[in-house]
């Protein structure tokens, strides 16, 4: 026991942990691309007059994804078309002969779904004879003239997509029909690959538009940010790769909303508000086929990952879709695990991919299990020796989240009345909210921030998550209950999200207020009015909130206070100290309960490290500070994720029969992982990250884990159970890696043991232009070197295990 930061003899690790691929862009294309195709129906016409037929048809994919702000996507350096609605798209076509006004006539289809109709929007018919086609889509048809010694056999399509279309992936063929006096024949084609529509949030008749540009780098263009973690007095984050331009990862965003809609493609995959509906359903996994099962109130995740564990999103969103094509056609297996920061860093990579404006929202203190109640009740009885408890039950669903993460989507609502159609930013939570509840939102914050519950979708919930106040309940004689205490305050606090500046987070490896400051935006206006505003006290009247009987006491003379703890540093003894004043001119006798626990970030206790009492009889105005010594042996393995503790004490006055009870949360400070490059990253080079971070603690971390992703690599890495890292030891762990994509390289890494949770680093790599192609095959060697054993043989140092 004692300080963890004494000086020891320096010790040192190093662990080569170059893992084999794990989810490998393009290793699995979905859906499979299928063949061009081209076939002749009725006469056929030889000689000049035969039907038009394509030979070449130039897609222009890099062209149209520069105006439609889509060439991130690799789709496009294939040759795929990924645009935007509400923005024309251009193709140039070569027949085998010059187009004939008279003769010819060009038919152009879209459809998308699996059974396209018109009467749905799921097929659209454009033609060569009118710029006017079905749906309100348009065309321009434009034959390029010839000279006069040279016929010309191209011409140009326009094709204009209204901003309102179905966001999908849409088939496009084109009919050739050729008509003489006699005869009619017509040739088909049908293009290879699809083309993939997105939301628009540049075009000012899309729903989703957003008019600046700063916003748009950051909403929609950056695949990486913060979400933000730790509790209310000292928030924290965890970097987040979300990759929405990775490889797959926007047809895996396509299938997910497909499969949200039951495979029935309609109208409604164009609709905002009812995509993010569906999508906040499909995410989490319910016995639906949804991407990712959560668990919350254990540190059990054997049979999956620990949340913790995932620094980005890519790897589930492929894992996902590995699972889907093993279920070749039935509901897949769910990735297991996720918590509300995973469900929130996905459905921001999905929004992102699909072109809805998103960001990731922190609340800490939030208020859960309320079904819309005002109110988070907690419950206490009066034991035997005078004393009061807390009464702990699995039915109580009531509870105040350290924090919890959402999502704001950008959008217009067509849905609903003035003032709340405007565009603005719609709450939307995919973290299941009860058993039977697991779609929350889309809904606009000023209809959150005025409580109008009238407003779809979910308002009331919302609401309360902000606004609830926390009521402790005591049971008195013959069953009755009394409220003994109110918070009003508690929830609802310090509401973040990341700056948007439109860059990776540029972070350093120890804790410091003013970066915190620099990389966090405080939004929580935009949910809730200032306390003590006249809008706020108007609220608070509001009949929701229902007047209860509350606990009568003779006096209230004595003051109990717990000493304000925000963090300690994990390895370190420390006290809980409270502080108990009798201010009256009589003498009181008080019994007091001091404990310390570690809890699940829910709310929920997972460990209590010590508990103390006292009974003590104060004099007139005489103060006592009392102290329970917690020491590392006390909590070292037997926190929980986010390693969130709270210090609790409960007081009574024996005398006045006044009680008290005050919880204080704080977290244990982990080291930081330091991430860093020694040589020039080349494009489709390999190269070595290395990870390194000191262990503050006088024990061995064990069932270690390593994880890092990227934005850009080739590859995944997530690496669990290599040995053990010794006991106040400097590690540094070495990662293989291969940039495959982009101008620079953003990584994020998480380190995680049974002792310490969610190590992060984040680091921002400049790539430069490829000079050749690695053809390494990656290994994985665990390559161990303790400084005070110089006899270790390399036998014992290094071994090969697989991932």
């Amino acid at each position: 026991m004692g300080s963890a930061f004494r000086k020891e003899k320096p010790i040192t690790q190093t662990v080569v942990l170059t893992a084999p691929v794990v989810y490998t862009s393009g290793e699995v294309e979905f859906p499979p691309r299928r063949p061009a195709k081209q076939t002749l129906s009725g006469a056929y016409i030889q000689d000049k007059n035969a039907p038009l037929y394509i030979r070449k048809l130039q897609t222009w994919a890099w062209e149209n994804a520069e105006h439609h702000r889509t060439k991130r996507f690799p789709l496009t350096k294939s040759g795929t078309l990924v645009v935007r609605r509400g923005q024309p798209l251009k193709m140039t076509l070569t027949f085998n002969r010059p187009y004939n006004s008279l003769t010819d006539e060009l038919k152009f289809y879209f459809e998308t779904g699996e059974h396209p109709l018109p009467g749905n929007d799921t097929m659209v018919c454009l033609s060569s004879y009118t710029s006017q086609g079905s749906s309100d889509w348009k065309s321009d048809f434009l034959p390029v003239i010839g000279t006069k010694n040279q016929d010309c056999l191209q011409a140009h399509l326009w094709i204009f997509t209204p901003p309102d279309c179905i966001v999908s992936d849409w088939k496009f063929s084109l009919q050739s029909i050729l008509r003489t006096e006699t005869e009619t024949a017509m040739v088909t084609y049908e293009h290879p690959e699809k083309i993939y529509i997105l939301f628009n949030p540049w075009c000012k008749d899309d729903a989703v538009y957003l008019p600046a540009e700063p916003l748009l780098d950051e909403y929609v263009m950056n695949s990486s940010g913060l979400l933000f973690t730790g509790c209310r007095k000292r928030i924290t984050y965890k970097p987040w790769i979300y990759g929405q331009f990775e490889s797959g990862i926007l047809e895996a965003s396509l299938y997910i909303i497909k499969r949200g809609f039951n495979f029935r493609t309609t109208q409604s995959m164009g609709d905002p508000v009812l995509v993010t509906r569906v999508l906040s359903n499909i995410v989490n996994a319910d016995e639906n086929g949804g991407v990712l099962k959560g668990l919350w109130s254990t540190n059990d995740f054997q049979d999956g990952r620990s949340p913790t564990t995932w620094s980005g999103s890519v790897a589930i969103l492929k894992q996902y879709l590995d699972n889907v094509i093993s279920a070749k056609g039935g509901d897949p297996e769910p990735v297991k695990y996720g918590q509300c920061f995973v469900y929130a860093g996905l459905v921001t990579t999905i929004c992102r991919a699909l072109g809805i404006p998103c960001r990731c929202v922190t609340n800490y203190n939030s208020g859960r299990g309320t079904d819309g109640r005002l109110a988070i009740d907690f419950y206490y009885e009066m034991k035997e020796d005078g004393t009061i408890d807390e009464i702990e039950s699995e039915e109580n669903d009531d509870l105040v989240w350290t924090f919890h993460v959402w999502n704001d989507v950008w959008m217009r609502r067509t849905d609903v009345s003035r003032p709340y159609n405007e565009a603005d930013w719609q709450a939307l939570d995919a973290t299941p909210q009860l058993t039977c509840v697991h779609s929350c939102g889309p809904a606009p914050l000023p209809a959150i921030k005025n409580c109008q519950t009238e407003v779809p979708y979910d308002v009331t919930s919302l609401f309360a998550e902000v606004n609830a106040d926390v009521i402790h309940w005591l049971k008195v004689d013959m069953g009755n209950w009394t409220v003994f205490n109110m918070e009003p305050s508690r929830v609802g606090n310090s509401i973040s999200s990341k700056t948007p500046d439109g860059r990776p987070p540029l972070l350093s490896y120890k804790y410091n207020l003013a970066e915190i400051s620099r990389v966090r935006q405080d939004v929580t206006s935009d949910y809730k009015y200032k306390k003590g505003t006249e809008m706020e006290r108007q609220l608070v009247k509001r009949p929701e909130r229902k007047p209860r009987p509350m606990h009568r006491c003779r006096a209230k003379d004595v003051v109990f206070k717990l000493e304000n703890k925000e963090f300690e540093y994990i390895g370190a003894d420390f006290y809980v100290k409270a502080h108990v004043t009798n201010t009256s001119s009589e003498s009181r006798d008080v019994h007091v309960v001091l404990s310390c626990e570690a809890v699940h970030y829910n709310g929920r206790r997972h460990s209590l490290f010590k508990k103390l009492e006292w009974k003590l009889t104060l004099g007139p105005t005489q103060e006592e500070q009392l102290k329970l010594p917690i020491y590392a042996d006390d909590y070292i393995g037997r926190l929980a994720e986010h390693t969130c503790a709270r210090q609790v004490g409960y007081f009574r006055c024996e005398d006045t029969d006044q009680i008290a009870a005050c919880v204080d949360e704080f977290l244990f400070e982990k080291p930081h992982l330091e991430l860093s490059v020694e040589e020039t990253v080349h494009k489709n080079s390999n190269f070595e990250l290395k990870l390194q971070f000191k262990n503050p603690l006088h024990k061995q971390l064990t069932a270690c884990a390593v994880s890092v992703e990227g934005a850009g690599l080739e590859s995944s890495v997530f690496i669990r159970n290599f040995k053990n890292v010794p006991a106040l030891c400097e590690w540094t762990g070495v990662v293989n890696l291969l940039p495959v994509q982009g101008k620079s390289l953003a990584i994020s890494a998480t380190f995680h043991c049974q002792q310490m949770f969610d190590i992060v680093g984040f680091l921002s790599v400049r790539v430069e232009k490829a000079i050749e192609l690695s053809t390494d095959k990656p290994k994985v060697i665990d390559h161990v070197t303790n400084v005070n054993d110089v006899a270790m043989s390399d036998s014992s140092s290094r071994v090969t295990f697989q991932a």
